[in-house]
């Protein structure tokens, strides 16, 4: 009996640490009677803290409080548990209302990632105010997109023309890349030049990447088309509308993809995208131009058509966007081409969430090492485009012939950009170094393009021998591309899909829903999304019922469970679990 009445005192205690009085009181705790002489905290008081930044000690900013005879400190009446049972309680807030993170091993911010603090003020003769809420939120990075049709959280574009790499060959330049790479993005689709532009024939560099993606399981394709698919003409000639401005060719063009693939199931099963051209905002009629709002119109036409010639061949799974060179107010084919893509996002593709890639390179004409402006680039055009599209990144990167008398020094700048892109990515998710979510992205480029002429000819990350036979990463680069590149994404969905892990910390990113997880050998941690981790092995782990929602007192199990089922295989109830990584 006296075990029992611990247990619910225990119970009791546990309870009114995670109990959300604003459910009960949205407006503050309840009355005491009046105020007169006793301090009083400012209501509607907010904190933001993205993913980024929480940690031990955050600051999160000043609690305003009044009072006649001024206030002379602070405390916290509620919502301030200590989880780990180590005497240290979530949150701390010093005489001057300064509020922070005391413990992170305590803060949880549920799946609305939001945290309600009841604060009292207190003055010199003994009065304390009412408890007023204080909001914290827990926000992510805005570049973190809530779906991605890859597997992969990186890829890396791929020229699969000579482009003067004299004795090359694609199948050695893919055993190179996919060591590394397993989402790879092209430039061509139809082959130019041919007596009769009208009946697309496949472009025989790309039917060998074709050729070798389809012949491994685990290899995926971005594919770009010529910006001839929009628009004709240009360099002294005539503007006219693209190839794919016509359905007939659309529909030739898809069985010409189904062909080089073998079959619609291999289709299916690689090619995640189609890009059609590239920069279209910078190779099409300019605005001068009497062609312009006729282009603006073939890029619309041209996007309706092979949407629906996709469909037609049973591939409405694969997406159709494009690639923009410089998003900004002013500029009209960008703007325009992604509200219409937006718009008119095909039903269920990347789950019903469009995007569209856009490209980016260090300011100076490509020759600052300076990445960060880049970084803003992409997070201003994020708060620019339509609700709801995500921002992928189709080219960035650095030349190693930036500075043509100084190829030692731009070899060096190359390696301190990439340094920068990568510990960009690896921190958008706070749990820097495990490949964790981050925006896709495709630098440019895989190897060097000695024809292109200038800063361009020194894009690539690997290096070459005389004869043009990949020789790995290029030496500055070493070290610098991080093993996680390579590694799949692993979601589970609704449905209720199972994922399959190889080794010791495979990495798991969980969505709402119920599934199994298989890891394979070794232990792996839990994470959740405010940073605290559980080892397990397969074996039951429990772990904190939601805050928040007082029903869960009475719930006998938690919100999250796993349990060991059929030997490794490990069986989880996600319900109300917004976002659960295994690392």
């Amino acid at each position: 009996m006296l075990e029992l009445f611990a247990r619910l005192a225990d119970l009791q205690r546990d309870w009114f640490d995670r109990f959300d009085f604003s459910r009960v009181w949205p407006d503050g705790w309840p009355p005491f009677g009046g105020n007169s002489g006793r301090p009083e905290v400012a209501p509607d008081q907010a904190f933001e803290v993205t993913i980024q930044e929480i940690d031990h000690g955050h600051v999160f900013g000043r609690v305003e409080a009044s009072d006649d005879e001024g206030v002379t400190g602070y405390s916290i009446a509620s919502s301030n548990p200590d989880r780990d049972g180590d005497g240290v309680r979530a949150f701390a807030i010093d005489e001057d209302g300064t509020l922070s993170i005391a413990d992170l091993d305590d803060v949880d911010f549920g799946s609305d990632h939001r945290i309600d603090v009841a604060v009292r003020a207190h003055d010199g003769d003994g009065n304390s105010s009412a408890p007023e809420l204080v909001s914290l939120a827990l926000t992510s990075d805005p570049l973190i997109p809530k779906d991605t049709p890859f597997n992969y959280h990186i890829g890396i574009n791929y020229e699969s023309w000579e482009v003067g790499r004299t004795g090359y060959s694609i199948k050695a330049d893919l055993d190179q890349i996919t060591q590394d790479f397993k989402l790879i993005k092209t430039y061509h689709a139809a082959a130019v030049g041919t007596s009769d532009p009208t009946v697309p024939q496949i472009d025989a560099t790309q039917a060998q990447v074709i050729t070798y993606i389809a012949a491994t399981d685990d290899l995926e394709l971005v594919m770009g088309t010529e910006n001839s698919a929009l628009a004709q003409g240009g360099f002294g000639n005539p503007w006219a509308a693209g190839l794919m401005t016509d359905k007939a060719y659309t529909d030739k063009w898809v069985e010409m993809i189904i062909q080089a693939f073998g079959s619609v199931d291999e289709v299916k099963q690689h090619l995640k995208a189609v890009l059609l051209g590239n920069e279209i905002d910078a190779n099409g009629p300019p605005p001068n131009d009497p062609s312009f709002n006729d282009y603006l119109g073939w890029i619309k036409t041209s996007f309706d058509n092979l949407k629906a010639s996709l469909s037609d061949a049973g591939l409405d799974g694969v997406i159709v966007s494009t690639t923009i060179a410089n998003y900004g107010s002013t500029n009209q084919v960008a703007v325009e081409a992604t509200q219409y893509i937006h718009d008119s996002w095909g039903g269920g593709w990347n789950d019903d969430t469009p995007f569209v890639l856009y490209n980016q390179y260090t300011q100076g004409g490509a020759t600052s090492t300076d990445f960060t402006p880049v970084e803003q680039y992409f997070e201003r055009v994020q708060g620019e485009v339509p609700a709801g599209l995500e921002v992928f990144i189709g080219e960035t990167g650095y030349s190693t012939t930036a500075d043509p008398n100084d190829p030692s020094g731009s070899a060096q700048n190359q390696a301190d950009v990439y340094k920068q892109i990568f510990a960009w990515l690896d921190g958008m998710d706070g749990q820097s170094g495990n490949g964790g979510p981050m925006v896709p992205m495709f630098p440019f480029v895989a190897f060097d393009r000695p024809d292109a002429g200038g800063i361009e000819v020194g894009y690539g990350i690997y290096g070459e021998d005389a004869n043009s036979q990949p020789t790995g990463l290029k030496p500055d680069l070493a070290g610098v591309v991080p093993s996680w590149t390579d590694d799949p994404i692993a979601t589970l969905t609704l449905d209720g899909d199972a994922l399959t892990g190889t080794d010791d910390k495979d990495v798991f990113a969980v969505d709402s829903g119920t599934g199994s997880i298989d890891g394979g050998e070794g232990n792996h941690d839990l994470v959740m999304l405010n940073g605290e981790q559980d080892e397990f092995d397969f074996s039951t782990v429990r772990l904190p019922l939601e805050p928040g929602n007082w029903w869960d007192f009475f719930r006998a199990d938690p919100i999250l469970r796993i349990e060991s089922k059929d030997g490794d295989a490990t069986s989880l109830d996600l319900t109300g679990v917004e976002y659960v990584q295994f690392e």
